[in-house]
């Protein structure tokens, strides 16, 4: 079974639906170590093609698929295809068009990366998908007079693929037309992933890939990591793990793609301790991303109605924030509102002083993450999640691979 980004794609009732059936015909019939990306819209103003697919042995291939249904195509007309959409006909390009354009744009990039031998690099085709379109069809309808009708999958192929665990396989080396080879090594894979989505990047190369040089280390989020991000939808969601899991890598690519596909929101991040909330600093550059330690935010809060100081040595946490909480009762906009909220060390965070970040979001907004260790804090004698206000039932997910620790 392929790996699926972002893993929640069947489900999600935004994805078209041809997009969708053909993520799950790729997902159930390619092998464990094949991946395929659907691409929405995070850049503002930008495009992506519908899926890539990276079969390690094998390549890539960029689809873009036609989701009019066969009575909605009704032929081809100056080098365009025909299309019936409310009763009206409109020329449109040929899916391959549009696929070509970003298998060319992919495949320099993976070119341009010193990250890859001349030997390591996978070759980039482009093809279309018609799942609602039978091969005879396409030739009935003439469909062959302005695109290649051999690099395209049909109704048929689709169908057949879910009966055949192995058609869909040699369908895309038949479209490739590439020999088999031996799997990439993990960094090559890792260098390909990190072309195909340069977000993925962390660390010191995050500003300047592909022009890292090649005795740069390149850190990709693993594949897990990047469908988990990606795949976090609306309501609140916690994400536990245990040390060196990619819980804060998880949550800082999540706070990027939210600032950059949505640049009019406001995204706070909230850290427990100074160094942490420097990192998040340096490695979200985002205008429309603010990064505060808790105790500064409660702090601010208590400030705005003049309380007295709170010494860290004679007050506990729990009451800083307690008095915090009963600031933003008084006065809910003492430090702002926020669209989204991102809270990492949530273990280090006592009840009330979770239940201050919560606040923190604007009325209507649901959008909350809280990354927390997988071992619980001193805080956390019989602590319930609804407690500080966060309703994740069913939406909670637990990361139990380190990556930091040797075998």
């Amino acid at each position: 079974m392929a790996f699926l980004i972002p893993d929640n794609l069947r489900t999600r009732s935004d994805v078209p639906a041809g997009v969708n059936r053909t993520a799950r015909v790729l997902q159930d019939t390619l092998d464990d170590a094949s991946t395929a990306w659907y691409e929405p819209l995070f850049d503002v103003g930008g495009e992506r093609p519908d899926l890539v697919v990276m079969v390690p042995d094998v390549g890539v291939l960029v689809l873009e698929v036609l989701e009019e249904k066969p009575g909605a195509v009704r032929g081809v007309q100056d080098g365009k295809l025909t299309i019936t959409k409310a009763s009206a006909e409109r020329l449109v390009d040929d899916p391959l068009v549009r696929a070509r354009a970003f298998a060319d744009a992919l495949r320099a990039a993976i070119c341009e990366t010193p990250h890859l031998a001349d030997d390591e690099r996978l070759p980039v085709v482009a093809a279309a998908v018609l799942p609602y379109l039978s091969r005879a069809d396409g030739e009935r309808k003439g469909l062959g007079r302005v695109m290649d009708l051999g690099q395209c999958l049909f109704r048929d192929d689709v169908e057949a693929a879910l009966t055949d665990g192995e058609l869909l396989r040699r369908q895309v080396m038949r479209l490739l037309d590439a020999p088999l080879r031996d799997p990439l090594s993990a960094a090559a894979e890792k260098a390909h992933r990190a072309v195909i989505h340069p977000d993925t990047v962390i660390g010191s190369a995050q500003l300047q890939f592909p022009s890292a040089t090649p005795a740069e280390e390149l850190k990709v989020l693993d594949r897990r990591q990047e469908a988990l991000a990606k795949g976090l939808g609306d309501g609140h969601r916690v994400v536990r793990g245990v040390a060196g899991s990619g819980k804060t890598l998880i949550l800082t690519y999540r706070a990027r793609l939210l600032a950059r596909a949505l640049p009019h929101h406001r995204v706070l991040v909230v850290c427990y301790n100074r160094a942490l909330a420097g990192v998040f600093e340096r490695q979200l550059r985002c205008p429309n991303v603010r990064v505060h330690r808790i105790e500064a935010l409660m702090n601010k809060a208590r400030k705005t109605v003049d309380l007295p100081e709170m010494a860290f040595d004679t007050t506990s946490m729990e009451e800083r924030a307690k008095a915090a909480l009963g600031v933003l009762d008084r006065h809910p906009n003492a430090v702002g509102r926020f669209d989204h909220v991102l809270v990492d060390e949530a273990q280090d965070f006592p009840t009330a002083a979770l239940a201050f970040a919560v606040r923190l979001l604007r009325p209507g907004s649901e959008s909350l993450l809280v990354v927390a260790d997988a071992a619980q804090n001193i805080y956390r004698n019989q602590f319930r999640w609804k407690d500080a206000g966060i309703n994740a039932v069913g939406r909670t997910r637990v990361l139990d691979n380190s990556y930091r620790n040797t075998r």
